[in-house]
């Protein structure tokens, strides 16, 4: 099953080079940059729009060393950051720069660390980077153990 709500998955991780494999054989080893184990994910995120899902997905194959991160909890927290914040895409380009500096691995690892009892790690991942889009004006909030030097 490739189509969610008329929108086609397999329409979008091809055209960004994502492979999407059988879950049953995800592994710690197998993880490879643009690998995805997690359908599921992709057909519920399709369903806000082949275009969201290629915005989801081109900001962790196409940022600096996220390409391995195509994770549930990742792309989930992702396209909910976007739902929330619709004004971070007008920020094109600007948007990928500062995903740049963000390492997404180091991020769901922490988000696995601080989350609360009933809360998944998309949520925390999604609190995260929600705190960070809406206060960066502010100064930077983040430790340095997950945000890369600009």
């Amino acid at each position: 099953m490739s189509k969610s709500g008329g929108h086609n998955v397999y329409k979008v991780t091809r055209a960004l080079g994502v492979k999407v494999l059988d879950a049953s054989r995800h592994s710690p080893t197998s993880v490879r940059p643009k690998h995805c184990f997690c359908m599921p994910t992709l057909q519920k995120v399709v369903r806000h729009g082949e275009g969201h899902l290629t915005m989801v997905l081109r900001l962790i194959v196409e940022t600096k060393g996220n390409a391995t991160e195509l994770w549930a909890a990742t792309i989930t927290a992702i396209s909910e950051l976007l739902l929330t914040m619709p004004w971070l895409i007008e920020r094109g380009l600007d948007l990928f720069d500062e995903f740049d500096r963000i390492d997404l691995g180091a991020l769901r690892r922490r988000a696995k660390k601080v989350k609360g009892r009933h809360q998944q790690v998309w949520e925390a991942m999604l609190n995260l980077l929600a705190d960070h889009f809406y206060s960066e004006d502010q100064g930077d909030m983040f430790p340095d153990d997950w945000r890369r030097a600009a």
